[in-house]
């Protein structure tokens, strides 16, 4: 900036732009900013437009200090608690149904929000302990909204492995109370 003479300024407030998909087709709002000299109207792409975690934030704080809870049975009581929420599965299954009504859509168009299908107890955290000891797990389950259109895309579909509403509305409690964990080897960006 020194280089080409420009000083730091303010930006100016947020607004609403919306913004043309092109050949993904539509429109979409987005955080945007005008500049007040020019008037020429900014925008990020489409899911860069805010803090991606915030969705899911104080899901990972509220873990962090379930899990600082002394006492293992009100631990465990505080996880299942957490897990059967009326709330929780009522805004997955809201999710959910977005998604399928939006079958046959581009799957860039999604956002990078999470949702939390759930939190893990201390008998599977302790399992990821033990497979990687250098890290702590955080304990809350999330899926990104690009993940969950394209586990449902047209190819899975057509191949017949597209899960139903009643399979997604069933992995927060897969998450509560799985049969089996497995720890993926090959794929470490799964994990994280």
């Amino acid at each position: 900036m020194r280089r080409k003479g420009l000083a730091l300024s303010k930006g100016g407030p947020m607004d609403t732009v919306t913004v043309d998909l092109g050949k993904r087709g539509g429109r979409i709002d987005v955080a945007g900013v005008r500049d007040p000299a020019t008037g020429q109207r900014f925008a990020p792409d489409p899911g860069f437009d805010h803090n991606p975690s915030a969705a899911w934030s104080l899901d990972v704080e509220l873990a962090r200090r379930v899990a600082t809870i002394r006492s293992p049975e009100i631990r465990a009581q505080t996880w299942q608690a957490l897990n059967n929420s009326s709330a929780r599965k009522t805004a997955w299954l809201e999710t959910v149904d977005s998604v399928l009504a939006s079958r046959g859509q581009d799957v860039r168009r999604a956002g990078h929000d999470g949702f939390v299908l759930g939190f893990v107890d201390d008998e599977i955290a302790d399992f990821a302990r033990r497979m990687a000891p250098t890290k702590d797990p955080v304990r809350v389950v999330a899926m990104s909204e690009q993940g969950l259109l394209h586990a449902d895309t047209g190819k899975h579909l057509d191949e017949g492995i597209a899960l139903t509403r009643d399979q997604y509305a069933m992995l927060p409690n897969v998450v509560a109370a799985p049969d089996e964990v497995y720890w993926d080897s090959d794929h470490p960006k799964n994990r994280s």
